[in-house]
């Protein structure tokens, strides 16, 4: 997980669709999330990032170990703002 905007030098070679909490921090509070679903995908896309990127390495199990409690974390929380967001 980075913050801030700052990947290490390979990272953008692996990730297509670099996104940092720092950046979905900054679209929160600017309010430039027009649904709840469009914060659950970057949400989201920062997990499968920090898979991609971290995922066999040697240096990797700590963060993939951290995303995977985020994921279970997210789902959670975030499937229920889903929910409310979707009902009539």
């Amino acid at each position: 997980f980075f913050c801030g905007g700052k990947f290490p030098g390979d990272y953008l070679e692996k990730v297509k669709r670099p996104i940092d909490l720092g950046t979905i921090t900054s679209n929160l509070i600017e309010g430039n999330y027009q649904s709840v679903g469009t914060l659950v995908g970057d949400c989201r896309l920062v997990i499968e990032n920090c898979f991609t990127f971290y995922g066999g390495r040697p240096d990797g199990a700590l963060f993939t170990g951290q995303a995977t409690r985020l994921q279970a974390l997210m789902a959670q929380r975030l499937g229920s703002l889903v929910r409310m967001d979707q009902s009539p």
